[in-house]
């Protein structure tokens, strides 16, 4: 049987899949450099939060999980919606300027080529909601608050996946 998962948890596949929308675009990597883009997955680089933000720090992108609930649907699958958040900081106080044309970038990548992500398991993408207010939001996803002034949003993804739990799914369980 094939792996599913790509080698990876599920939860690390569509984290890593997510990226791989948001870095296909052009729109996207044209806006965000690669040194904006914060990955709390795989190469972590606990350096790219500046609390000293420079101008060419910003925009920002920063994609991190933040929940979620599965539960079981039949005797062999489970289904339910795993939550991300994509946070967009700019250094802008008008949203014409970075901040829209971010989030515009942004969504048009997760609905190219289809809601899927590539995974089997992988039912539906949505944006849900979107907080958008001129200060840093940074606090507000773990990080320590920051000296920058400009429009900041919190977008938040839902990932809705049904997951077959036949015998090579399944953990093996030893009994005593």
């Amino acid at each position: 049987m094939s792996d599913p998962f790509n080698g990876k948890d599920p939860f690390t596949a569509i984290y890593n899949a997510l990226w791989a929308k948001l870095e296909a675009s052009t729109e996207v990597t044209s806006q965000v450099q690669p040194a904006n883009r914060i990955k709390v997955a795989d190469q972590l680089d606990v350096d790219a939060w500046k609390k000293n933000v420079q101008g060419g720090d910003l925009p920002e992108l920063y994609l991190g999980p933040v929940g979620g609930g599965i539960s079981q649907l039949t005797s062999s699958s489970h289904g339910g919606t795993l939550r991300f958040v994509l946070a967009v900081s700019t250094g802008s106080l008008q949203v014409d300027h970075e901040l829209n044309p971010v989030l515009w970038a942004c969504l048009r990548a997760m609905y190219a080529n289809g809601r899927r992500l590539d995974l089997q398991y992988v039912k539906d993408v949505r944006f849900t909601d979107i907080l958008s207010q001129p200060e840093d939001l940074a606090s507000q996803v773990g990080e320590p608050q920051r000296e920058t002034r400009g429009w900041a949003s919190l977008v938040t993804i839902d990932v809705d996946v049904m997951f077959r739990m036949d015998a090579a799914l399944r953990p093996s369980i030893e009994t005593g």
